[in-house]
């Protein structure tokens, strides 16, 4: 949602200076994700409780604000304290869980991002200061929810905002529960999702830990529990773990620093000791360790602010920090669409990775963007090892051997298994940072049901050797042992099967397994097997194992507790082992993934995905550099070869390949994008305009060939500039490619009509100077936008059902076209007038005496461009001649088959606003066509020729489009277009649907149009849709399919009269425009999308679409049987637009289905070119 980082520093704080240091890897990366995604360098800063001491949550904060000032915006993560209960991550800390999502390596980054969309949304001012937790997932709204810009969030500045989601009960009984009045709920207040997704109210109480039944059943002071309509069973308002200090309770935090909390901050500490310390011997960390403060930052700081009903015994007298605490109001930020998911314990862990029937999978999977359909094949950062016989299982960033089976819901996570001769793993598993350590081919058998990590110590406390970190997956690690479980089996099942005595494993009745000493430190090289294989025999017929040479050998160890192999393991040992896997991996992938590529490429492998996201995640630069150029090398050699074959669908494809990992490298490294783009420019302008110059295929081998290898050289800088340039030009190639493709499909389709020199070929031009007149309907897109797209529509396919359409009673497009005998030059005019009264809106003329005035033909900003594109489609100069010097008549009389000088004179015009979405350029470039054609006396195009010829001008245009507009402009009513998939040269067929005349009357008066004011040029939406498509992303193949599927369905309910399905299928066909063009793309405007919302609310319409693929001004309403036109906008007018004023701005007009398509007459009144009459172009 967010463009901008709001934050001027984030700290990370960690209990310890071992585990502060060893995440600063992690930390590194975040900061590299923040450079790549919000383009800003921030104040990252690593830290830990000052001096060895433990300060708590809420001494950790306070410590914390010694890196920042109040004048700033802070973040502050705490990642973790012990992870007692989830002991295989407590090494590296729950903050850097590995995550099941290519873009979000851990919670850490995933909750950096929807903090920053809160923030943004709820518009905290500067100064504030946020502090979270990040063992747990959390989202504040709905996947693609969005918030209007005009929402305001009502709080005091003097306020801290617990923040809180809905959750289930079984999941609100373990955490903090915010009792909130009856009326938040009853009210509705928090139905209407655009007139507030965040709602603050005052807490009647805060609750920690709660039952299910005193949930379910106390009322007092009002019911825990309630239903929402979006969510599952009952719900409560569960504390996230956020807090949010507005400035004014920032500030007295600061103060608490300084004074009443000083003793948590290092500073204060320091100036204790000076004071205080016993005597000269005693150290500043031990000093501390005694006299720092623990402050919970719930217990002590949270339940001592103020809110409405607090209890507080009369007469109690509070204490300093109380008291500063009573100033601060405490109000409850409530996220109704929110989700959250902690990753407390093993088992949630390994829930969360593997169970797509876990309860709350559904509601995660959305959270993080999984796709549960594909959770077990998370390329690339994870590869399933499934089989096919068992449940869903995940290996992340992990190697196997051949013989390797992994059972049913497990977890693999960075393990090096490959030299091992077999691997055998059991269900239920998490194996984590496993590795062969033996130097010889060995076996691996883990049991199930175990959590299992192999962990390397500091070399204070073991060189040479290593701890096995073993335990059950649901053993409960805080738990007094008359109700735990060691390794999985009850303590006297336990005791009886192994004969040992809990108390022989310094496990005492009133201790836990946290302080057990179970896990074993053996020399490096000790099989699992041969210390653990006892765990195996407990599942045997036999009543005891006590005699087994595993289970002697396991007793006999050196063991230490969880608590122990906290302060012991070497946690820069496994960042270390975990990068360097990393790098093995992509080595080991990179032996098949260049041979793969290219043939995948070669064989034109069209829903096979091409995922680069390995590379992004080096994190050595150097080594990133130079997988990059093997790749861009690989890419390379196939879109030269390729292109000398004439397959320039496959070298576009390279190309683009090419362009979309350049930019997407330079995105992932460089924290400023405007310089480059800045620098880019000047490097390009030349070899681009030389390319685009030269329409010569046999010379464009050579000359891309050339400009590939200086690109490269130049790449060699490693600058970012010349990589974005790259970029560019690689982008621009594979453009070319698509034109050459389409150009292809023009040559053929003219020569089939005319033979070899059609441009040669005329009739007598109109004489005494009358304008020849095309004009045309708009063309409203119903479904399947997008497949008509080059390279799409003929590497896969595509189908767009659309119409014909008159706006308010007119053809909305026309171009007229006369030539003046005598005259001299070209005389080129576009505007725009209002269909009320013909009133010029905006208007562009230029005089072209020059042929070197055509040089900015391809640029769709330059005056008149499309006007040139036409003529050089058709002939009046050819690409390579653009650049001569010298004046253009004589070409120009040739051209019009004139003896003598001529003048010509092009107006196109449109009755609709530039960006409108209804295919003004398309249809204008048909006029265009065609009236310069009649004019000059070129043989009539067919609409075969002139639907290929307007895809050439797109193309010539660099806007890229597709032939959908043309289509629907060029042939009345309703059709159903289509390109057959693999096919060059390019193939379109029209179906001319026959529709029941009555039909096509209802579905006439069910139609409105609503033009919003907000116009767009679709390219920038083009550009990415292009390089998602080159790599094949799988959401974007599975849209393109849906795409079709809407189109042919569209067509099936008009054919007959289905209004109900067509005003699905619309609304579908909306939704899959805009995951198409993405999330940050604006297609589905929010005024739009709240008018519309509403509308279907109300039951006024059943459908709508916003029309065009790239998200135009204009969208189609397909009203409700008894509704009309007026009392829609009678609605607006009325009541919505004072809840929504952007509404205010809307226009509605009347839509019809034209039953002519594009169409010539002439004017033989001699008018100027500034003259206009808007009944030319009325339709009765």
């Amino acid at each position: 949602m967010a463009n901008r980082l709001p934050f001027d520093c984030i700290i990370v704080t960690s209990p310890d200076v071992a585990s502060a240091q060893s995440s600063n890897g992690a930390v590194e990366f975040l900061k590299r994700h923040i450079q790549r995604k919000y383009r800003q360098e921030v104040r990252l800063v690593s830290t830990c409780d000052p001096f060895g001491a433990r300060c708590g949550s809420g001494g950790g904060t306070i410590a914390a604000l010694e890196y920042a000032s109040p004048d700033e915006s802070v973040l502050v993560l705490h990642a973790g304290g012990d992870s007692s209960r989830c002991p295989t991550q407590m090494i590296l800390g729950k903050a850097w869980t590995c995550m099941p999502n290519a873009q979000y390596r851990n919670p850490t980054i995933w909750l950096l991002d929807q903090l920053v969309s809160l923030y943004e949304v709820a518009k905290f001012p500067k100064g504030t200061l946020i502090v979270a937790a990040t063992d747990c997932l959390l989202s504040f709204f709905e996947k693609g929810e969005d918030i209007p810009s005009t929402w305001n969030c009502q709080y005091s500045s003097k306020s801290v905002l617990g923040v809180a989601v809905p959750a289930p009960l079984e999941t609100a009984k373990n955490h903090g529960v915010y009792i909130m009045a009856e009326r938040v709920v009853s009210e509705g207040s928090l139905g209407n999702k655009f007139n507030g997704s965040l709602v603050v109210e005052d807490p009647l109480d805060v609750w920690q830990k709660p039952s299910i039944e005193k949930l379910t059943y106390s009322n007092n002071p009002s019911p825990a529990c309630f239903d929402l309509p979006m969510k599952k069973g009952k719900q409560a308002w569960i504390d996230t773990g956020l807090v949010v200090f507005l400035p004014e309770a920032t500030s007295i935090l600061y103060t608490l620093a300084e004074g009443t909390l000083s003793r948590c901050t290092r500073q204060g500490l320091k100036s204790l000791y000076s004071k205080e310390k016993e005597n000269e011997e005693q150290s500043l960390d031990s000093f501390a360790r005694a006299n720092a403060l623990k402050i919970d930052l719930y217990t002590d700081i949270l339940h001592n602010l103020s809110w409405p009903g607090q209890a507080r015994e009369e007469g109690t007298q509070l204490s300093p920090l109380q008291q500063s605490l009573s100033q601060i109001t405490l109000e409850v930020l409530l996220a109704p669409s929110g989700a959250f998911l902690h990753l407390g314990t093993s088992k949630e862990l390994l829930n969360f990775f593997t169970q797509a029937t876990y309860p709350r999978f559904e509601e995660v999977a959305n959270m993080v963007n999984i796709d549960p359909d594909a959770f077990a094949t998370m390329q690339p950062r994870f590869q399933c090892w499934c089989d096919p016989a068992m449940e869903k299982n995940v290996a992340a960033q992990s190697t196997f051997p051949n013989n390797c089976t992994i059972g049913a819901s497990s977890l693999v996570e960075y393990c090096d298994l490959a030299s091992y001769e077999s691997v055998s793993i059991g269900d239920n598993c998490i194996l984590s940072g496993w590795r062969n350590t033996t130097n010889e081919s060995s076996s691996l058998n883990i049991p199930n049901n175990l959590c299992v990590q192999h962990l390397s110590l500091s070399e204070n406390d073991g060189e040479g050797k290593v701890a096995y970190m073993v335990y059950g997956i649901e053993d409960p690690i805080k738990t007094e042992r008359h109700n735990a479980t060691i390794y999985g089996w009850p303590v006297q099942a336990f005791e009886k099967k192994t004969g040992i005595v809990l108390d022989q494993l310094g496990w005492t009745a009133d201790g836990t397994m946290w302080t057990a000493k179970l896990h074993p430190i053996s020399p490096s090289g000790t099989s699992f097997s041969s210390i653990f294989g006892w765990l195996e025999e407990m599942h045997g017929d036999s009543e005891s194992i006590s005699q087994s040479d595993s289970l002697k050998e396991w007793l006999s160890s050196t063991r230490v507790s969880l608590k122990d192999l906290h302060q012991v393991a070497n946690a820069d040992a496994e960042w270390a082992f975990r990068r360097q896997l990393e790098l093995d991996i992509i080595g080991r992938q990179q032996q098949n993934f260049i041979q793969n590529l290219q043939s995948l490429l070669r064989l034109r492998c069209h829903d096979q995905a091409i995922s680069f996201q390995w590379l992004f995640e080096i994190e050595e630069t150097p080594v990133a550099l130079n997988e990059l150029s093997r790749v861009l090398q690989a890419l390379e050699e196939v879109a030269l070869e390729e292109l000398g074959l004439g397959h320039y669908d496959i070298s576009g494809r390279a190309f683009m390949l090419e362009s979309a990992i350049l930019a997407d490298f330079v995105s992932s490294t460089t924290p400023s994008s405007l310089s480059i783009q800045n620098q880019m420019d000047s490097i390009l302008k030349n070899q681009i305009e030389a390319l685009q110059r030269n329409g010569l295929k046999d010379e464009r081998l050579a000359m891309v060939s050339k400009l590939v290898k200086q690109q490269r050289s130049d790449m060699a800088s490693t600058e970012a500039r010349n990589l974005a340039a790259y970029s560019a030009v690689t982008e621009q190639l594979a453009l070319n490619m698509n034109e050459l493709c389409v150009a292809d499909g023009l040559e053929n389709s003219l020569k089939l009509e005319y033979g070899d020199n059609w441009l040669a070929r005329r009739t007598e031009p109109p004489a005494g100077g009358a304008w020849v007149m095309a004009m045309a309907p708009a063309r409203v897109d119903i479904a399947g936008g997008w497949s008509d797209t080059p390279p799409i529509c003929y590497e896969f396919g595509g189908s767009v059902t659309g119409m014909a359409a008159l706006v308010d009673g007119f053809m909305p497009l026309s171009c007229r076209c006369r030539i003046q005998k005598g005259g001299s030059g070209l005389l080129l005019r576009s505007e725009i007038r209002e269909n009320r009264n013909g009133s010029l809106s905006s208007v562009v003329e230029t005089e072209v005496s020059k042929i070197e005035q055509f040089s900015d033909f391809r640029d769709p900003l330059s005056d008149c461009a499309l006007i040139k594109c036409a003529m050089v489609v058709l002939g009046l100069l050819g690409e390579n001649e653009i650049n001569a010097q010298g004046n253009i008549q004589d070409r120009l009389n040739e051209f019009c088959s004139s003896q003598v000088n001529v003048r010509l004179e092009v107006v196109t015009t449109s009755l609709l606003p530039q960006g409108s979405g209804m295919g003004t350029s398309s249809i204008l470039g048909g006029c265009t066509l065609r009236s310069i054609a009649d004019a000059v006396g070129i043989r009539e195009l067919r609409d075969d020729c002139l639907i290929h010829s307007i895809l050439m001008l797109e193309q010539l245009l660099s806007s890229g489009g597709g032939w959908q507009d043309q289509v629907h402009g060029t042939f009345p009513l309703i059709k159903t277009v289509r390109s057959e998939p693999g096919k060059l040269p390019l193939r379109i067929s029209v179906e001319q649907l026959v529709v029941d005349t009555a039909i096509l009357k209802k579905l006439e008066e069910r139609l409105v149009l609503v033009f919003t004011g907000q116009t767009r040029l679709a390219k920038n939406i083009l550009q990415n849709v292009l390089r998602q498509w080159a790599r094949r992303a799988n959401e974007v193949v599975d849209t393109v399919k849906r795409l079709i599927a809407c189109s042919e369905t569209a067509r099936f309910a008009v054919l007959q009269g289905d209004f109900d399905l067509l005003g699905k299928q619309l609304i579908e066909y909306s939704r899959l425009k805009a995951r198409m063009a993405g999330k940050e793309s604006g297609v589905e405007p929010l005024a739009m999308k709240y008018l519309t919302t509403e509308l279907l609310n109300r039951d006024l319409i059943r459908g709508y679409t916003v029309c065009g693929a790239g998200g135009g001004g204009f969208m189609l309403l397909l009203m409700s049987e008894c509704c009309k036109a007026h009392h829609i906008s009678e609605l607006v007018d009325m009541e919505l637009s004072k809840k929504y004023e952007a509404l205010k701005f809307f226009t509605w007009h009347q839509v019809r289905l034209s039953s002519q398509g594009l169409t010539t007459k002439f004017i033989e009144k001699m008018i100027s070119a500034e003259e206009f009459d808007l009944e030319w172009q009325r339709v009765d």
